[in-house]
């Protein structure tokens, strides 16, 4: 008679803790609770860089509501009009149910969803929202759509064409002046693959209009003579237009870029990196202990970098010359490394656990 009823006791109560929730694999989803509601302040946005700091738009939403009290954090989740937020272009916000967006904010958000600069597209915006600490799935509010024209955030460039890629500016690696603060300054690294096409030239403009040439002296010359590199090898270039004709400084990377640190082995022990031409990315797959590292050129001080502080749209972090050291972000481990020169963005990193 009592196992009767024991049974009868759990086949009755089954059917209240199925509604309650469900398991599918690692995540419970609840079945009760309120999803929020996204409002925003305009549904079409202007965005220019001379008022970039200016506000573009406030989005505001409701509680997310998983049926009882818990810690919610929020996420804001972009993608171009008519994608499925596959790969979200995302905007971590923590606890706050609001955030306003300066132009820069939404141009940014723009560019990363794919939009092209200059010409009118659209993204659309949800509220993702997750109960910290647990298995509990997230969800999500309802879409916006919001339109506008984003700005092209990339900064001055130089071109470099000459014999190693068919003398064509249009498609020659280019040098930038990443600091806004030094709008003529450039700077960049060029690979020379082949010790017969060593000779290049200088071009404000993917075009022949205006090029410049060897000078003498590290100066610059309008229509003046091929510049000539010594041999095969990375070369840092570096052009300062601040004053007329122009100056240069061309430096050459025989020894390559290298990983240093303890993360690596030690500060005075070289891990060399290995360029890929057809990427233009420097690379290598290794193990790290959970310290610092640094990347340095010619296996000397000269020319390192480390940390920039920033983020790049294609997901590096951006470094800076002589910056902070980098850390192993994830704990010990093998990581892959690419260090990443060229793109319009700035020099970066990427380091990504295998």
């Amino acid at each position: 008679m009592k196992t009767g009823l024991i049974k009868f006791f759990f086949i009755a109560i089954a059917p209240l803790v199925l509604w309650s929730c469900k398991k599918d694999e690692k995540k419970v989803y609840l079945e009760n609770g309120a999803l929020p509601t996204l409002t925003v302040s305009s549904t079409t946005v202007s965005m220019a860089k001379p008022t970039g700091a200016s506000t573009a738009l406030k989005a505001v939403w409701s509680t997310a509501n998983f049926g009882y009290p818990a810690a919610i954090s929020y996420t804001l989740q972009f993608d171009k009009t008519g994608g499925n937020f596959s790969k979200p272009y995302e905007v971590a916000i923590g606890t706050d149910r609001a955030k306003e967006f300066t132009q820069l904010d939404l141009n940014t958000a723009f560019l990363g969803t794919g939009n092209a600069a200059d010409q009118p597209g659209g993204v659309i915006l949800r509220v993702k929202a997750v109960l910290t600490s647990t298995s509990i799935a997230p969800v999500y509010s309802n879409t916006v759509t919001i339109t506008g024209t984003p700005y092209s955030l990339e900064p001055p460039s130089l071109y470099i064409p000459g014999a190693y890629q068919g003398w064509d500016p249009a498609s020659a690696t280019r040098i930038w002046a990443y600091t806004q603060a030094s709008p003529k300054s450039f700077d960049g690294y060029v690979y020379f693959d082949d010790p017969s096409k060593l000779e290049f030239k200088i071009t404000p403009k993917p075009d022949w209009t205006v090029n410049y040439g060897d000078g003498g002296s590290g100066t610059l010359a309008p229509n003046g003579a091929n510049f000539k590199v010594s041999s095969v090898g990375m070369y840092r270039i570096q052009v300062d237009l601040t004053s007329s004709p122009g100056t240069y400084i061309i430096t050459y990377l025989g020894s390559g870029w290298s990983l240093i640190g303890p993360a690596g082995v030690d500060w005075g022990t070289d891990i060399s990196l290995t360029y890929d031409q057809g990427t233009k990315i420097w690379s290598k797959t290794l193990a790290l202990k959970d310290d610092e590292f640094k990347f340095r050129a010619n296996n000397a001080w000269d020319i390192n970098f480390g940390d920039g502080g920033g983020v790049t749209l294609a997901g590096g972090k951006t470094l800076k010359y002589g910056g902070p050291n980098l850390k192993v972000p994830n704990g010990a481990g093998t990581y892959k490394i690419e260090l990443i020169l060229s793109g319009n963005e700035n020099f970066s990193y990427k380091i990504t656990k295998q």
